[in-house]
């Protein structure tokens, strides 16, 4: 340490020998005057040496401040650290100088400094308050030298140290909020006070630049802890400085990553946005935090267009102008290998669940479990990792391996409405049924945050569901109610009131629930199945014009759909068309029901359950008492039998035949026996439709199937003939692509499954069958 008499060069600020007349710098060979430490003005030199001017204590120390903060914060931001500044491989081209990049970036410094830079003594305590903290961390010296920011001479960073340490009680009472006992008073002596007051209440508050670091830090980290931690510094970071575009573009990202389970937080993000549009509109925080809105918001558009704009690469992947940016623009453009690279360079958690996000949103299921089994693997204490591999397991019709990982993110984060759902989801259409399911969507349904959950109504719709099929009408019906005051023409709900309608014997109330249904709802899958629901709620109400009208209106939708096709057949049987009635049951075993591709349980609109037996029962007594259907009775019945799944159905089916029975015996037959694994006895019957029916591609590509398992010699011509017939039919590919792989054909096998995948992309055994398969 210098003592308190040591005198330094006027020039150059060393120490110099006292006790001369004209003491001489040996340093810079000045002989001119000096001065004492307290009255010392610092030469300090730029990063290409170049001076920047004679500079007081307190200039020093506010441009040390400014230059040094200012680049931490953005590169903390950016998903840098303090201590890596320049080491950091996604910024090392941004921070290097001399290059262009970097010169650029002084240039844009230079712009928000001039725009920013206040006089208010509350600024200057906040940035005296970081450089100490910054002194007290990694040393002045050290930290100059490291960065190449300043130049200052060694003597003085010991004296600058000092003496900085000296002020830390001064910059505590200055900036610290917590030690004022009136917090109203506080919001209103600080601008912005109408976006504080939507905030929560603030917790302590702490110099700005550390705020800011620490909450980028902790955000990157991607944890739920590590959000939590992010969200409290940049709720006390927008309290301290509301004017500040990196504080609220980092309450506006941590909103957005918590707004899909805290609604209330939508108002607030928003109005953060709107004051850093009219602060900064062109500032890399503004950008990022418009294309975290348009991301919340499902604006796919305005994403790509915003990040874009500071997402683009400079010169390679890693000298991006933004990593946040290029990120979520990988993650918006579904572009794997980027994100790859960069998890492979960052090892960050918060990446790796962006690629198996990424890939759940893309259907790529196999990378999606890969992705998520290896995220529960490393990072088990986290709920995201076990949601994906929850979906994913949904996906591939793997039920109990589903059920396992929502239990343990609801484990993790039972507070989430989404998590508990879909465990309820699952129980209820996949594994124990509605006796497990109903008390926990019952318990999401009475949780008072169920106004702000965004799936409410789905949520709804699955309780009502379970409750009913536990007999629990009542409740049921309230809970359609509740429903519909949301929106009073959701087709599920208003199937449901309508069948609880007329379980309580309410006709009227049944047919005015059906007369909301707006038909322009209805398309797809899901309409085709609404369409089913209404007309087996008009079916029990004995409205058959109506129930046919429905029945017509599903099969439009999907002509290949049996539960119509018996359902329109008692519709027929009511109105006495014996004809059309025959004509649908017989042919309902024409389709394929061996291979169910279609969507998974989780996403099927809700139906009121089947009875085959009334069928049964009205179809058989109007054929009994009619002499043209005495031949064909017990093929009717027995083919409605092995609908309705009874053990004595395969032996009234070879019955039937002998006494008459026509292609609709035998193709229930063959896939009875198909489905039993006994494909050399399911020939012969398969062979008899198509004898009658030699274009049913359906069966012919079935027997491709079954030839193959039995080494039939005729196998590859029966799968040519079927894909002749139509090469795009999923289940024409299906059964053929099996074909294929029992004859041992594997060179073909990926790429015909992939195009199953994108013809019918809901197809869950297919996707299951793909990603069963070796890597090539």
């Amino acid at each position: 340490m210098e003592s308190q008499d040591t005198l330094y060069c006027f020039s150059c600020g060393r120490p110099v020998r006292s006790g001369q007349a004209v003491p001489f710098c040996k340093v810079c060979s000045s002989a001119g005057p000096q001065l004492s430490g307290a009255s010392l003005r610092w030469l300090v030199r730029g990063e290409e040496n170049l001076p920047r001017g004679s500079l007081s204590q307190e200039d020093v120390i506010d441009l040390l401040a400014q230059e040094v903060m200012t680049r931490a914060i953005e590169v903390a931001r950016e998903g840098g650290t303090w201590r890596s500044l320049v080491e950091h491989p996604d910024f090392r081209g941004l921070f290097l100088p001399g290059t262009e990049q970097h010169r650029d970036y002084q240039a844009r410094l230079k712009a928000a400094r001039s725009r920013r830079r206040s006089t208010s003594t509350r600024r200057r305590a906040r940035l005296l308050a970081a450089a100490a903290l910054m002194v007290g961390s990694v040393g002045l010296a050290g930290y100059s030298i490291s960065t190449g920011l300043l130049t200052v001479p060694e003597p003085i960073t010991i004296q600058l140290s000092e003496w900085l340490g000296s002020v830390g009680d001064q910059v505590g009472e200055s900036v610290d909020f917590s030690r004022n006992t009136d917090p109203d008073s506080i919001v209103r002596e600080l601008p912005g006070g109408e976006l504080i007051s939507m905030l929560p209440e603030p917790v302590r508050a702490e110099p700005l630049p550390i705020l800011l670091q620490s909450g980028w830090s902790a955000w990157w980290s991607g944890t739920d802890a590590g959000i939590v931690e992010a969200r409290v510094a940049f709720e006390s970071a927008v309290v301290i400085a509301p004017d500040d575009v990196e504080a609220l573009g980092g309450l506006v990202e941590v909103y957005s990553d918590l707004v899909a389970f805290e609604p209330a937080l939508r108002d607030p993000m928003t109005a953060a946005l709107t004051r850093m549009m009219a602060i900064d509109s062109d500032a890399i925080a503004t950008l990022r935090a418009q294309a975290a809105d348009a991301w919340v918001t499902d604006q796919s558009i305005r994403i790509t267009r915003i990040l874009s704009a500071c997402g683009a690469p400079i010169a390679g992947l890693y000298d991006t102008v933004d990593l946040g940016c290029a990120v979520r623009l990988a993650e918006a453009r579904g572009d794997d290998d980027t994100l790859s690279r960069i998890h492979q360079q960052t090892g960050s958690y918060r990446v790796a669940m962006i690629r198996a996000r990424t890939a759940v949103a893309q259907n790529d299921w196999g990378a999606a479990l890969t992705l998520s089994r290896a995220l529960v693997r490393t990072s088990p204490d986290e709920a995201e990792p076990w949601v994906a591999l929850a979906l994913s397991s949904v996906r591939i019709g793997d039920w109990q391996a589903a059920e396992s990982a929502a239990e343990e993110a609801v484990r993790r984060a039972g507070h989430r409405l989404d998590l508990v759902h879909l465990r309820g989801k699952i129980q209820l259409r996949a594994l124990s049924g509605p006796t497990a399911a109903y008390p926990i969507l019952r318990g999401l349904v009475d949780d008072p945050r169920l106004a702000q959950y965004p799936d409410r109504i789905l949520a709804l719709n699955d309780a009502a569901e379970a409750a009913i099929a536990l007999g629990k009408n009542d409740e049921a019906l309230a809970l359609t109610e509740r429903v519909l005051l949301l929106d009073s023409t959701d087709p599920t709900a208003l199937v449901q009131q309508g069948w609880l309608h007329h379980l309580n014997a309410d006709i009227f109330g049944a047919e005015e629930s059906l007369r909301k249904i707006e038909p322009g709802q209805l398309s797809g899958a899901s309409g085709a199945r609404t369409h089913l629901g209404v007309a087996r709620v008009y079916l029990a109400i004995n409205n058959q014009r109506s129930a046919a009208s429905e029945i017509e209106s599903a099969l439009q939708s999907d002509s290949t759909m049996i539960e119509a096709l018996l359902d329109g057949a008692l519709a027929d049987s009511r109105v006495n068309n014996l004809d059309a009635a025959v004509e649908k049951v017989t042919r309902a075993p024409l389709f394929d029901v061996v291979y169910t591709g279609g969507l998974s349980p989780l996403d099927v609109v809700w139906v009121p359950p089947a009875d085959l037996s009334i069928l049964k029962q009205e179809l058989g007594s109007a054929l009994s008492n009619d002499v043209r259907y005495s031949v064909r009775l017990k093929e009717i019945l027995a083919i409605i039998d092995w609908f309705d799944g009874r053990s004595t159905a395969e032996a009234s089916l070879r019955v039937a035949l002998l006494e008459g029975g026509n292609t609709g015996a035998s193709a229930a037959l063959a896939q009875h026996l198909f489905s039993t694994n006994r494909p050399n006895e399911a020939l012969p019957f398969i062979d008899a439709v198509l004898t009658s029916e030699s274009d049913n591609t359906t069966f012919l590509a079935m027997r491709s199937y079954a030839q193959a398992l039995t080494s039939h010699r005729a196998t590859q011509k029966s799968i040519d003939r079927a894909l002749s017939l139509d090469s795009m039919d999923p289940v024409v590919l299906h059964w053929t692509t099996a074909a294929r792989e029992a004859l041992g054909g594997k060179s073909e096998l990926r790429s015909t499954l992939e195009t199953l995948l994108l013809i019918s992309p809901s197809d869950v055994k297919t996707r299951a069958h793909l990603i069963s398969l070796p890597a090539d």
